[in-house]
């Protein structure tokens, strides 16, 4: 689960009912969410959106350490329709996969794309995602990192792990978009389906998640 001040984060599915759930936690501005226990130095408040088919359990945090709140997402669901006017909010992981002639990078490496060709690439997203986008507010987000295992060589696979050696790992950077604007429902049950799966990669790393609020009109 990625953690990001006012940021979205990756959904989670596993049942057929989906909550919103928000939590205002303390975290270090320098080192993320502190370690909990009575010496935890509480510098900053982040908050948490998660969206997810299972109700998370906070009973087990330090008293004080966060405040949940919980809303039915079932209503939203079920009130969409053809041109329903919404906001929408939208994590994306932009990038675009090389060819084989690509001189851009190798095979299938996975290029980021910013600006005019991160927005490029939302907007042709937006519609198999059921949403027809009227307006359009695109701001670049802090650089991912994750660290992947390197998977080892024939040469240096060995039948047990030597003590106290650590796996080899890969820094992987992923760009994150934070698009945000009005659009209306086009296909309500694509729009579900984007909504509890999210779009697009980079799920695992806090990318991916649509989240939608009512919207007067749009136009």
């Amino acid at each position: 689960m990625y953690c990001r001040a006012a940021t979205p984060v990756a959904p989670v599915d596993t049942e057929s009912k989906a909550t919103t759930n928000s939590w205002t936690a303390p975290a270090s501005a320098d080192h993320g969410p502190p370690p909990l226990g009575r010496g935890a130095r509480h510098e900053e408040l982040l908050t948490l959106l998660v969206q997810t088919r299972v109700t998370p359990d906070t009973g087990r945090l330090p008293t004080g350490y966060a405040e949940a709140h919980t809303r039915d997402m079932t209503p939203l669901l079920t009130a969409l329709r053809p041109g329903l006017p919404v906001r929408y909010r939208f994590l994306g992981n932009c990038v675009r996969r090389c060819g084989r002639n690509s001189t851009a990078g190798a095979w299938k490496q996975a290029i980021p794309l910013y600006d005019e060709d991160a927005v490029q690439w939302w907007a042709d997203r937006a519609p198999t995602a059921g949403l027809t986008l009227h307006s359009l507010l695109a701001n670049p987000g802090e650089p991912l990192t994750a660290y992947h295992p390197v998977d080892p060589t024939p040469a240096d696979r060995k039948p047990a792990k030597t003590p106290g050696k650590k796996d080899k790992t890969a820094r992987v950077p992923y760009a994150a978009t934070l698009f945000e604007g009005v659009a209306t429902v086009s296909e309500p049950s694509a729009l579900r389906d984007a909504l509890l799966t999210g779009v697009g990669r980079g799920k695992s790393y806090g990318c991916g998640l649509l989240s939608l609020a009512p919207a007067p009109h749009a136009g």
